[in-house]
């Protein structure tokens, strides 16, 4: 998240609510000298990330193609908060994917590392699951409503700490989480089985997949 510090700055609002949460007047303009305006931008900016990290309908893709670069790598843009190989791509069994770093590179760019030939090379590209990062003028409202009474809550607690101030804050972080569960399961057909994705979404018991002990 990032602002200008102009009147027209689509942080203005939430940072004012969260300053009015502890009885802070709201500013004007996001370069006012108040010194909890820089905390209550990071606190928003983590509780953004933290929340939007759970995956929802909105930020959560399904067969997304990742192209090899031209070293066979799979690079991971900064807007993707996690990645994982697309479970009903057939020829992904054979792969587990995480998020690394190369340290043989001299750079802090992350790829898609395979953890079952231990390696960062990848002979084509791959279909993922992604859970997208984005901007706060990007979250649909109910989402923005439960990332900011999360943020006030937090920013209560790190400038105040006062219970009772607290307490009413979480109340209203309750309120806001359960609107936000309501939007996302209106989103898709749900069921006991998840939701229909493309087709048929059930998947059977398969024994390869149960439980090993050693």
């Amino acid at each position: 998240m990032t602002s200008s510090g102009t009147a027209a700055d689509p942080l203005l609002q939430p940072i004012n609510q969260m300053l009015m949460s502890v009885g802070q007047a709201p500013v004007q303009d996001l370069s006012d000298p108040n010194p909890d305006i820089d905390i209550a931008k990071k606190t928003l900016t983590q509780c953004s990330d933290e929340i939007q990290a759970e995956g929802w309908s909105f930020n959560k893709e399904y067969h997304v193609l990742m192209s090899l670069d031209d070293t066979g790598r799979i690079l991971v843009p900064t807007n993707m908060l996690q990645v994982s190989l697309g479970e009903r791509i057939a020829n992904n069994i054979n792969f587990r994917a995480v998020i690394r770093k190369d340290v043989a590179l001299d750079t802090n760019d992350l790829y898609l590392y395979d953890m079952v030939n231990h390696t960062f090379i990848w002979k084509e590209a791959m279909y993922c699951t992604v859970l997208w990062k984005f901007e706060w003028v990007e979250l649909p409202k109910p989402i923005q409503m439960y990332v900011n009474a999360r943020a006030c809550k937090l920013f209560a607690t790190r400038t105040v700490g006062d219970p009772a101030v607290i307490g009413g804050l979480q109340q209203q972080e309750d309120f806001c989480k359960t609107y936000a569960l309501e939007f996302d399961t209106q989103q898709y057909s749900h069921s006991i089985f998840g939701y229909e994705e493309e087709g048929n979404f059930y998947t059977s018991y398969q024994p390869y997949q149960a439980l090993r002990r050693s």
